[in-house]
């Protein structure tokens, strides 16, 4: 496990002691990746309670992809 996942994970919210559950079908994504120093094609398998967790298709670094949306009953 890299650093900033770690650092990123320990940051996820203590209520869900499971906290990652795995992704029926993989989510696949555009996004800066700055190890790499370009946009890079991120594959995420995992869901956690703060977002997707994917890895580079590139150099393989693991990050969250926050989530940036919520349904109704989650904005009520």
């Amino acid at each position: 496990m890299r650093p900033t996942q770690r650092l990123e994970l320990s940051q996820l919210p203590s209520e869900d002691p499971s906290g990652i559950d795995f992704l029926s079908s993989p989510v696949e994504w555009m996004r800066y990746c700055p190890v790499c120093q370009k946009e890079s094609r991120f594959v995420a398998d995992r869901i956690c309670a703060s977002g997707l967790i994917g890895n580079c298709s590139g150099c393989g670094d693991e990050r969250i992809a926050a989530f940036t949306r919520t349904n109704a009953e989650g904005a009520a």
